[in-house]
């Protein structure tokens, strides 16, 4: 995905904001991959260093230098070359932990963008609910972020939200609508039950849960009986 894309849809200081933390996290990475190659080659030297000392050594493996005689400064060598790979082993873990993390706040700059960019056509009643709701349902596809639809089937982002618009047109604000607010529907004295089978709507579910959500709880549970 082209970041560039993204600019009409955010405005350009929200752009230029995420652009500017997308180069830095970028910057980060490279840099933190750069020392995880150095260090992946370093331990690739050791261990051919280990290799040929062993086979000088007639053994299979650094356990078996216990079992040699004793010999002046061999001992005092061996520790001192197993503390270095040792030293190196963990080095190694540390920079591959730093890469991954680094890795896992820029893919997630990357969604939070993608998500903004899918969500910014449609005039949602409540856009932080469906924000949530649409990330629960995102996979990633090797640098490919896809939305997973019915059946499991992975389809692309925006036709993922477009369908959901589609399918419950409710969740889109209207003119003249009463707003996002829950308000009790007219009945025989009563809340009109927006779980219930003949008097669903989503709409009122988000304003509710927001508003009262123990009375959403009731409802709900009322519904399922």
């Amino acid at each position: 995905m082209d970041i560039e894309d993204l600019k009409d849809a955010l405005g350009d200081e929200k752009f230029a904001a995420l652009k500017s933390y997308v180069e830095d996290l970028n910057g980060k990475l490279r840099t933190v991959r750069k020392k995880a190659d150095d260090e992946t080659a370093k331990a690739r030297d050791l261990a051919g260093a280990q290799a040929r000392l062993l086979e000088k050594l007639g053994l299979e493996a650094l356990d078996d230098i216990d079992s040699l005689p004793d010999a002046k400064g061999q001992a005092e060598a061996a520790r001192q070359f197993e503390a270095r790979m040792k030293k190196l082993e963990k080095a190694l873990a540390d920079t591959t932990a730093e890469r991954d993390q680094v890795a896992g706040k820029f893919r997630s700059a990357q969604q939070k963008a993608a998500l903004a960019e899918a969500l910014a056509g449609h005039d949602f009643v409540d856009k932080e609910v469906i924000e949530a709701y649409i990330g629960q349902r995102v996979v990633w596809e090797g640098d490919e972020l896809l939305f997973k639809g019915g059946g499991d089937q992975l389809i692309q982002l925006k036709d993922g939200v477009a369908g959901l618009v589609k399918e419950k047109p409710s969740l889109l604000k209207s003119a003249g609508a009463r707003g996002a607010g829950f308000k009790p529907g007219a009945g025989s004295g009563g809340i009109k039950n927006p779980w219930a089978k003949d008097s669903f709507n989503y709409t009122e579910q988000i304003a509710l849960m927001r508003e009262n959500p123990q009375l959403a709880d009731h409802l709900k549970s009322a519904a399922a009986s």
